[in-house]
């Protein structure tokens, strides 16, 4: 397995066929978990370059945890990845972004008016193992970030389960559902769930309810 994937450990998960929107024939068997699934993520975590005094740094999305930065969008696809033992697949950029947040936002709005594709620095993804990829993005201007158009660039998804999932200050999907069906017509968009990033204290639970909801864990 490539170095950018991490392999986590099971856990029993049934996700309802009904409440993700997967027919029979994307599961194989009515009513069974999707398997062979992969959580596809981009986030600040680790696509910013953190100063030497990184230990004092607060910010939106990017919080210390352990001894460690982490973020929203990695956070959840982190959970996401546990519950349904599928593996973790980061998009990272070969430039980095600023460490406070309204400049992140100010770059990405930037890259957006212009159609910017960045560069990747993360290994390519094999996605032939994979039927399921769940798709974890912050909404950045009402749109997929750049470096997301860059992975679809790079990717085919044709024959997939794509479950979006999206972090927000409270404007959830806006218009990205019909930006992924647009990007990867040959794929199955499933909405899945909006966290909006003034929410991330209880935003494990509202992640386990949604799977739960989806079938029983």
């Amino acid at each position: 397995m490539k170095k950018y994937l991490m392999m986590v450990m099971p856990l029993l998960l049934c996700c309802g066929a009904a409440s993700l929107g997967f027919s029979s024939e994307t599961l194989g068997t009515a009513g069974a978990a999707p398997k062979g699934g992969v959580a596809v993520y981009f986030s600040r975590g680790g696509n910013t370059v953190l100063p030497k005094d990184a230990d004092a740094i607060s910010s939106p999305s990017l919080r210390l945890v352990d001894g460690d930065f982490t973020c929203d969008a990695q956070s959840i696809a982190a959970w996401i990845a546990e519950e349904t033992s599928s593996d973790l697949y980061a998009i990272r950029t070969a430039q980095k972004y600023p460490i406070d947040y309204d400049e992140v936002l100010s770059v990405g709005r930037r890259e957006r008016a212009r159609g910017a594709r960045p560069k990747l620095a993360s290994e390519p993804l094999d996605l032939g193992p994979y039927t399921t990829v769940y798709l974890v993005y912050p909404n950045w201007w009402g749109d997929l970030p750049m470096p997301v158009y860059s992975f679809f660039d790079a990717h085919d998804l044709s024959g997939k389960t794509i479950v979006a999932v999206a972090t927000s200050g409270d404007s959830g999907f806006s218009d990205t559902l019909n930006t992924l069906r647009r990007l990867e017509p040959r794929a199955h968009v499933v909405k899945g769930i909006s966290i909006s990033k003034h929410r991330m204290a209880e935003a494990r639970d509202q992640v386990l309810k949604w799977l739960r909801d989806a079938g029983s864990i």
